[in-house]
């Protein structure tokens, strides 16, 4: 969320506003009660609102750990500081407010158990914490017929069916794996002078192959030089044959989509006697690759992580209003931006109806993310675009070396 405390679009009602101090110290007790009986609804019946008739439910699926976990409570406290702002408002959705439920549930059966009642309450929005394989059993169940999802992830969940066509009901907050290769494509092109990339791929692997065959036509597309080369990466520990010939063509950039054992061995044959020679990694920060001195890494999560100015800033709103600081910041900045999405296509559309909320779902503005504020893209169901942090192995840690934007649309998925 910004740390601006007013939305720039002026007209956004939902905005942050801190209490004066007088005000705080009478309110305090009466919030803190509300979220007390807020975040003890476990079942469906225990939602009054929804009961009364004035409330509009979104269902909140939690992570793994469950909802009494650090996480669990972060992801509680944040989203009810978003339902707060539009029970102060309540015109800006014609009489009704939006309600998070919170109910207990752990795997895929149980999910599946409540789905039909979920419908039937009319509960058009679903956020999921889980990950896994509630992510993707959710993501088959209503895909092509409701309710509305929004992954409080998505990395690894693609959005499309089989034809490539995004799915009407599913949308994430993260870009899809492969914006990595349009990351580093972005990499190349800002380096000066642009250099000649030997991207590895490995032909055992259909998802790595696909990201170094899109990293191809990436760099094609923009001219920028590169040669294919081609390994069985589980089979093969030496690359000196393969470095010798990317060398040949003047190669001074070596891209790895293998894993990071072969990426660190790359490192070992390529950077032998060749100080300018560079090697970038398409995988996760990991262990093995602190080794591998300068070479280069992105990730979309790593801004947000170190964002602890913002972090903090969000936590102190919480604590001075619910009286509550949350150990897991970062998530409950992402929860929070999360029910922000779900609000506004309430507000946008003021209904509680199944299409009319998926569409404004896909065209909301000004969702705030930390710092940034996110448009999401109507053809991608995720961020117009991302700003991914580029990092650089340096003295065993990943030290931050930049950033670059990139937009769903152009994310292969």
């Amino acid at each position: 969320m910004s740390l601006n405390r007013s939305n720039p679009d002026k007209k956004n009602v939902l905005s942050f506003t801190r209490a004066p101090l007088t005000v705080l110290c009478l309110v305090l007790a009466l919030l803190w009660g509300s979220l007390l009986a807020g975040t003890a609804a476990a079942s469906e019946e225990k939602i009054s609102g929804l009961k009364e008739g004035w409330s509009w439910p979104v269902v909140v699926i939690p992570p793994p750990e469950g909802w009494d976990s650090e996480k669990g409570r972060a992801i509680k406290v944040a989203l009810r500081m978003a339902e707060r702002e539009i029970s102060t408002v309540r015109e800006a959705i014609r009489g009704f407010e939006v309600e998070f439920m919170f109910p207990q549930v752990s795997d895929t059966e149980e999910i599946g158990k409540r789905l039909h009642l979920w419908r039937a309450m009319k509960a058009n929005i679903i956020l999921s914490f889980a990950g896994g394989d509630v992510d993707r059993f959710l993501a088959r169940e209503c895909g092509n017929a409701g309710p509305s999802v929004i992954f409080a992830g998505g990395e690894d969940l693609s959005l499309r069916n089989a034809a490539g066509k995004v799915q009407p009901y599913l949308f994430a907050l993260d870009l899809y794996k492969y914006y990595k290769a349009n990351a580093f494509t972005e990499v190349a092109k800002k380096s000066k002078p642009i250099p000649t990339v030997a991207i590895y791929g490995d032909a055992l692997s259909a998802i790595l192959a696909r990201g170094a065959e899109h990293t191809r036509t990436l760099m094609d597309r923009d001219r920028i030089p590169n040669v294919p080369m081609w390994l069985a990466a589980l089979q093969q520990d030496e690359f000196v044959v393969t470095a010798g010939e990317a060398r040949s063509i003047g190669a001074q950039v070596y891209l790895s989509w293998l894993d990071g054992m072969a990426t660190l061995s790359i490192w070992k044959t390529v950077t032998k006697g060749n100080p300018q020679t560079q090697v970038w990694y398409v995988g996760e920060r990991s262990r093995f690759i602190l080794d591998a001195q300068n070479t280069l890494l992105c990730d979309q999560h790593v801004l947000l992580e170190r964002n602890i100015i913002a972090q903090k800033d969000f936590g102190q709103l919480l604590y001075e209003i619910f009286g509550v600081r949350p150990t897991e910041s970062l998530l409950a900045c992402r929860a929070y931006t999360l029910g922000r999405w779900a609000i506004a296509s309430y507000v946008a559309v003021g209904t509680n109806s199944r299409d009319p909320i998926a569409k404004a779902l896909a065209q909301a503005k000004k969702i705030p993310l930390l710092d940034e504020w996110l448009d999401i893209d109507y053809g991608s169901h995720r961020p117009v675009k991302r700003k991914i942090g580029i990092l650089k192995v340096q003295g065993r840690e990943f030290a931050n070396a930049g950033a670059v934007d990139v937009f769903s649309a152009r994310v292969l998925e």
